[in-house]
């Protein structure tokens, strides 16, 4: 088969598209036209017209999807979570302190249910579901996302936080491994960055691609205005409150539960006691679902940690200093120390629940 010039401008586009090499799409359709050919004995140019047809509306989704193509890295995910959990905690903890204001206030109605007590959303528009009840089984899972937009002539990499909604929240995207997927971008809140949505999911999936990245350059160099001190990450967090950082520290310990593996990091800006005149233990980290399984190393170890700055409490349940909440957790190789045997030691700073992972909705 000789593909004329539509015929090449239809491959092109539905290799755009597809995220495939053109001639890959190529041999699809010339797999189609042959079958055709055989089975209906069609003209040359009936068999390619079908051919076309058939494979466009094999692939109508993400034909007509506005979504473009993104290749990098992901560096953090979260787990999957009720988009409006902290809402709802919110509406329950003013209807036990207050249930007449609780409903004056449209954080319940008068028989108990949560609302969306929100009049306008974090963009600051107005919320078109003020005083409605918050929905239940919405499901969401925030990741973040340094790649490049491949569809945009120009693009330069950047740091995203993408939200996988609903059948997507499913997918555990893999970390620190360079991908390709299909995502709707939209504007991040002023100050925060970037959003990319997943699209529907016959649209989205995450595929391999070619290439690799220098994580240690990402994290010393391209991501540099995210680092953060680990003696600054206390005063960060009062300040700011649950704030996005990376930070790099050496691992002094690593405690394990069913729920939560929990690190300590050590590097030389920390002092030897904390403001209470109590031995400076190091900066708690907490490793839940996903990040818990790439915690594959050992105290000594040297980890970069990308996560939100989180509260922590004493074992007398008073406020401690401030820890990270993990969303990501990366080793160099080179720095490495392989896994011990598990040695109890005493958890100093404990996490205050729930854990801020930076979902909002």
């Amino acid at each position: 088969m000789q593909p004329q010039e539509m015929v090449r401008n239809r491959v092109r586009e539905f290799a755009q598209k597809l995220g495939k090499p053109e001639d890959e799409v190529m041999k699809m359709v010339h797999s189609i036209y042959e079958e055709e050919k055989r089975l209906h004995g069609l003209s040359d140019a009936a068999a390619i017209d079908r051919a076309l047809r058939r494979l466009y509306v094999r692939h109508r989704a993400e034909m007509i999807s506005p979504a473009s193509w993104y290749k990098g890295v992901f560096i953090g995910a979260a787990g999957k979570m009720d988009a409006f959990a902290k809402l709802r905690r919110d509406c329950q903890n003013m209807a036990a302190n207050d249930k007449v204001r609780a409903i004056d206030l449209k954080y319940i109605s008068p028989d108990g249910k949560p609302l969306d007590y929100r009049m306008n959303l974090p963009n600051g528009m107005p919320n078109p579901r003020y005083g409605q009840p918050l929905p239940d089984n919405v499901f969401i899972r925030m990741t973040y996302f340094y790649g490049i937009n491949v569809d945009l002539p120009g693009a330069k990499p950047l740091l995203y936080r993408m939200v996988l909604r609903q059948a997507c929240a499913d997918i555990e995207p893999p970390l620190y491994k360079v991908v390709k997927f299909r995502a709707l971008e939209r504007p991040g809140l002023p100050g925060d960055f970037p959003v990319l949505m997943s699209p529907s999911a016959s649209v989205f999936k995450i595929e391999n691609a070619d290439g690799a990245i220098d994580l240690t350059k990402l994290f010393e160099n391209d991501l540099a205005y995210l680092r953060q001190k680990l003696s600054a990450i206390d005063d960060l967090h009062k300040s700011r409150g649950p704030t996005t950082v990376i930070v790099a520290g050496d691992v002094l310990t690593i405690n394990e539960t069913p729920q939560v593996k929990i690190l300590t990091l050590w590097d030389d800006d920390l002092p030897e006691q904390d403001k209470s005149g109590r031995p400076y233990r190091g900066v708690t980290v907490f490793c839940r679902d996903p990040i818990a399984k790439y915690v594959d190393f050992g105290p000594e170890s040297r980890a970069y940690v990308i996560g939100r700055t989180t509260p922590t409490r004493l074992p007398d349940r008073t406020p401690g200093p401030a820890g990270i909440t993990a969303l990501g957790v990366w080793v160099p190789p080179e720095l490495k120390v392989a896994p011990k045997a598990p040695v109890e030691t005493e958890v100093i700073h404990h996490e205050v629940e729930p854990a801020d992972t930076g979902v909002w909705e």
